[in-house]
């Protein structure tokens, strides 16, 4: 036997209902102040309603959300004591602000959004708005923001150092529909410990050089907190192979453990130059050093030094290059 449409029956419930005295009235008195009155064009079938996220149910990260109607996905969550970042299109620095610590994220939406500021990343119910550097940051791409055409990209987030962190999200409100994504164990962890602590133990930077000769410098510094870190930093150099030129490095330590960046310019200073610049951010501390270009026929008046810390920053010890060389510094300080 064929049954009756749903259409069909509640357009006959529809008529025995208009026929009843006080059938309506009984309908919407019974109601709850916060649901809706069935409209008396019931006979039409009611679409069913789009399924939204709750963001009282965070996800796991990496998992795909609609949210407002776009497609959403947060992942790759990092967090770091610093960050390098772009300053200039040509230079770069490092961020690492005593007391303040950097969660990155990546995140993909589409050209309807969400904005940027529609995400804040939440711990412990305190809520932190996105960030934004200069030029931004090379390691992560482009920075999510779909009102430029960047569908996909990071947001960095700055919090305080060693949160409590007993529980965090990344949250999204779009269209008055919200998502979220909750921190893993490992993240909240990184939130907890303390910042690793780093100092600058030596720093060699050539005082003169020689044209076309190969250019070596070398940067050793050691963790002294109590918990593994990164030493961040970057070496910007002029008039040697570019006008202006960023080499940024990341070395990993345990503490008490000594690292050391060095790299090696095959081409050295060319024709018409007459000074390179150095300059070296880090998280240890900062130096500057130019350079003076001789010729190869020249006899230099100096050499290259190589600067060492003892107990911070600020106490050096300079040692002069003819009396404790090693074979890189009398190769791009010494004529022959």
């Amino acid at each position: 036997m064929r049954q009756p449409s749903r259409r069909a029956f509640l357009g006959t419930t529809a008529g025995l209902c208009l026929g009843v005295a006080g059938c309506l009235d009984r309908g919407r008195s019974g109601a709850s102040p916060t649901e809706t009155p069935t409209p008396r064009e019931s006979s039409r079938a009611t679409p069913e309603p789009t399924p939204t996220a709750d963001a009282s149910t965070p996800r796991t990260l990496g998992t795909e959300q609609p949210v407002g109607g776009v497609p959403v996905t947060v992942s790759n969550l990092a967090v770091q004591d610093s960050v390098l970042y772009r300053d200039t299109d040509d230079s770069m620095a490092v961020a690492s602000d005593e007391g303040k610590r950097y969660v990155l994220v990546s995140v993909s939406g589409n050209e309807s959004g969400p904005p940027p500021e529609a995400f804040a990343l939440v711990v412990d119910g305190k809520e932190f708005e996105p960030t934004a550097f200069r030029g931004g940051i090379d390691e992560y791409g482009p920075r999510y923001d779909p009102g430029y055409g960047v569908e996909e990209g990071y947001l960095p987030f700055v919090v305080p150092a060693s949160l409590d962190a007993d529980e965090g999200r990344i949250a999204v409100e779009n269209e008055s529909q919200t998502a979220a994504w909750r921190l893993a164990e490992i993240d909240l962890d990184a939130l907890r410990r303390p910042k690793a602590a780093f100092e600058l133990r030596t720093v060699e930077l050539p005082e003169t050089l020689r044209r076309y000769d190969p250019v070596s410098v070398r940067v050793t510094a050691e963790n002294v907190g109590d918990v593994p870190g990164t030493f961040r930093g970057v070496l910007n150099v002029t008039n040697l192979v570019a006008a202006y030129a960023p080499y940024p490095f990341a070395l990993d330590a345990d503490p008490g453990e000594t690292v050391v960046w060095e790299e090696t310019f095959r081409e050295g200073p060319s024709r018409g130059v007459e000074s390179v610049g150095f300059f070296l951010y880090t998280v240890g501390g900062n130096r500057e050093r130019r350079a003076t270009v001789r010729g190869r026929n020249e006899t230099a008046r100096g050499t290259a030094t190589a600067t060492r810390t003892e107990t911070s920053a600020t106490t050096t010890e300079t040692a002069n290059a003819t009396e404790t060389a090693t074979p890189r510094e009398t190769a791009t300080a010494t004529d022959s």
